[in-house]
């Protein structure tokens, strides 16, 4: 018996912290926390605890699989490669480029080499119809730095380290984290913030984060309560009152922004009265925020999925920047500060078009790309709607749309539009199921993926979103059979080459492949990234092996994890890829937007006038997930009391609704029914209930079980935000139904 510890960073999100894996003959047993890891230092939540598990699930797809006369038929790697790319090849040319689409879920941003090879392989097909998780999740924000900054992928960090003021507006990091900022532990310093400073928390729920922090002495924290959605209220609002009351720093404004005298005047329509009137704050609350904020040295906003997914989302991500702004708490100690890293990944990224914003538009509802994908609420209709482009095939990497994109009934009933559908994936999932077994597409493949454990890896994209300034990159734990799941690149290459397309639709690449190979080498992630990383010194005047400052992907290789003591600040004109290196303030396609926002607020009402029945449904995540996945592990769900709507104790005592009873939720979109779970900690007028379930469709034995119900049956989407296509995943307006006949609840659907 052989055992070893290999150390490697979680990357189920963020945080990224350090763990070690014990691996005995071959097979990680256990994995742990890495005490000594200079960043993390011990930390882990349950998730990455639990990565071993799904590396060895039994319900885990090893081997390819196609769906054939009704069965599931295990083929070889060579049969499946070739009939994929024979069945692409021939949409391709009959329908052209545009007829094949690509869906990458939340993972592959979390892998430097899935995602590299997923653009690869979108830009070597040449379709525009490559989609993503960000629309549903961030791609506002990723709008809002373009237009601003001058690329998607300059996005200021919470310098939570230094900062005295913290305001989170619908979030909740003590159960997810931080996102497109990197910090494990997150809650440690947001706990010391409340200590030496204040925190502030808008959340329609007074939430784990919230009650984590009241349960610690010594720290000063207040939460309030934000009717869902109207979060633009909110901000706009406190935009009002720092310009009114002249909080803002001119000296800054002066010398680094561009477009402050175009916003000045156009949210004085929005005053606290009229914001407390919509948002159900108190208006001196209000004004009283707006001020803490400009008026605190080192100060913060922070804000997620609850200003992301509502509407205005884009407005909203543009709120939280100008108050920074304008305020002059950015590029600044204690404040949103551009993170220190190796070289500057937007820079190198303009190279390869990463971080790009408008290259194309859609075919259905003209909306612009971001971040080179288009938006997923889009999806089905691009598959239904017949004309030139009409989506024929779909290859679907690391996702589950029918649980996790927005009005799953529609991408249920397009999915039979289809002529061939491919999952790369560790397991059969829903829209797997669906595809085969319901919609009936003529061909449909499982491709299995690796899994975490298996893969090389280092947070490329994510270099400079760092808390903690620091690089760390580790080699596969575990390496599978070589007839056994593939990493996505890899898959990705078999394709492009099966195909006959050239990789990155970049003759240069194409020519580097045909040389590499030569010496039976590959054009891999790492051979790439080492390219791009020598360009990055180059470009940040550290020419490797002429300067000792020069960091290439070989020294980060052999070091794994690189700490800078401290980040930066001082450094936005180096940061900053606008023409004229200034911050626009008022990029004409935004200053379109508030105009449109501050016409409407004449219009705006309270939403309190509601009839007995009707809510407002948001969701909620868990540390024990990641939207879809994590639901198969025992291990993880010892208990079964998850997933529960949550529901006010005063609204359920009026609808005469006891705890764990079976409720229906019901809008025009559609049902679901569940249990609920009665708290004083959600606002009346409002239901939560966890986005990701709804597995009673699929090949896992264990998430059947517990399978909850799928959220976004009752999300729709007949328009999206028309600057970021995001969808409006929360604040949903939806009504509560009691059973006629009370059942036992198993989490499978009741009909």
């Amino acid at each position: 018996m052989t055992m070893e510890r290999r150390k490697f960073f979680c990357s189920i999100c963020d945080a990224s912290c350090g763990l070690i894996a014990i691996v005995e003959n071959g097979r990680v047993v256990n994995v742990m926390p890495d005490k000594h890891h200079p960043v993390s230092k011990g930390y882990c939540c349950p998730k990455g605890l639990a990565i071993h598990h799904v590396a060895n699930d039994p319900d885990r797809i090893l081997h390819p699989l196609k769906y054939d006369n009704g069965t599931w038929t295990c083929i070889s790697w060579k049969q499946a490669i070739c009939e994929i790319a024979g069945k692409l090849t021939e949409i391709r040319k009959k329908h052209g480029p545009h007829a094949i689409a690509t869906h990458m879920g939340t993972n592959g941003g979390h892998c430097f080499s899935f995602s590299m090879y997923w653009k690869g392989f979108n830009d070597a097909l040449g379709t525009r119809n490559s989609f993503n998780a960000g629309s549903v999740d961030n791609n506002n924000k990723f709008a809002v730095q373009y237009l601003m900054y001058g690329n998607s992928t300059i996005m200021p960090i919470p310098d939570l380290i230094n900062a005295d003021f913290l305001i989170l507006i619908g979030t909740n990091p003590a159960e997810t984290n931080l996102s497109l900022a990197k910090c494990s532990n997150v809650m440690e310093k947001i706990s010391a913030i409340a200590k030496r400073g204040k925190v502030v928390i808008i959340d329609p729920r007074r939430n784990e984060t919230v009650k984590n922090l009241e349960n610690i002495e010594m720290t000063h924290v207040t939460h309030h309560f934000i009717r869902p959605g109207t979060d633009t209220w909110l901000l706009a609002a406190m935009l009002n009152v720092i310009l009114t009351e002249n909080l803002t720093d001119k000296e800054f404004i002066d010398r680094n922004t561009t477009g402050f005298a175009q916003i000045k005047d156009r949210v004085a329509p929005c005053t606290p009265a009229i914001a407390s009137c919509i948002t159900g704050i108190p208006e001196e609350a209000i004004t009283r925020l707006a001020r803490d904020f400009a008026m605190t040295r080192r100060a913060i906003i922070y804000a997620r999925l609850g200003t992301c997914l509502v509407p205005h989302p884009t407005l909203n991500a543009w709120a939280i920047e100008a108050l920074h702004v304008i305020t002059g708490h950015f590029d600044r100690e204690g404040c949103v500060i551009f993170g220190h890293g190796p070289f500057n990944v937007a820079k190198i990224g303009r190279i390869i078009k990463l971080g790009e914003y408008d290259e194309w538009r859609s075919r259905i509802g003209h909306y612009p790309s971001v971040m080179g994908a288009l938006p997923l609420g889009i999806l089905a209709r691009e598959i239904t709607t017949p004309g030139e482009g009409q989506v024929k095939a779909l290859i679907e990497s690391g996702g589950n749309i029918a649980l996790t994109g927005p009005d799953s009934n529609s991408i249920t009933d397009a999915l039979k539009h289809l002529e061939i559908f491919v999952s790369t994936d560790f397991y059969r999932n829903e829209t797997t199921t669906l595809a085969a077994e319901i919609a009936k597409i003529p061909a449909v493949y499982i491709l299995p993926a690796t899994t975490p454990l298996e893969q090389e890896n280092i947070h490329i994209t994510h270099l400079n979103y760092n808390v903690v300034p620091n690089v760390e990159y580790h080699d596969a734990v575990n390496v599978p059979p070589r007839t056994g799941p593939k990493q996505e690149w890899q898959i990705y290459l078999a394709l492009i080459r099966k195909m006959q397309l050239v990789p990155f639709g970049n003759k240069m690449f194409g020519m580097l492949a045909k040389i590499l190979k030569l010496v039976h080498k590959e054009l891999s992630p790492g051979f790439i990234l080492g390219l791009l990383a020598i360009i990055g010194n180059i470009m940040a005047k550290h020419p490797p092996f002429l300067s000792s400052q020069a960091i290439t992907f070989g020294a980060i290789k052999r070091k794994k994890l690189i700490v800078w003591k401290r980040h930066r600040y001082g450094v936005l004109q180096e940061c900053l890829l606008t023409d004229d290196k200034k911050v626009h303030l008022a990029d004409p396609r935004i200053v379109r937007d508030l105009d449109q926002f501050m016409a409407s607020i004449k219009d705006s009402s309270p939403t309190d006038n509601r009839t007995s029945d009707e809510f407002c449904l948001i969701g909620r995540r868990y540390r024990k997930t990641m939207n879809s996945w994590l639901h198969n592990i025992p291990a993880l769900w010892k208990e079964r009391t998850y997933p529960r709507l949550l529901v006010n104790d005063k609204d359920a005592a009026r609808l005469s609704i006891a705890d764990s009873e079976i409720v229906i939720v019901i809008n025009k979109t559609g049902e679901i029914r569940v249990p609920v779970e009665i708290t004083p900690d959600i606002m009346q007028g409002v239901v939560c209930y966890p986005h990701g379930w709804g597995h009673d469709k699929n090949g896992l034995a264990f998430a059947r079980e517990n399978a909850g119900q799928n959220y976004n049956r009752l999300t729709s989407t007949p328009s999206l935000d028309p600057l970021s296509g995001m969808p409006c995943f929360n604040g949903i307006q939806v009504h509560l139904k009691k059973m006629k006949d009370k059942g036992l609840y198993y989490g499978n659907e009741l009909d």
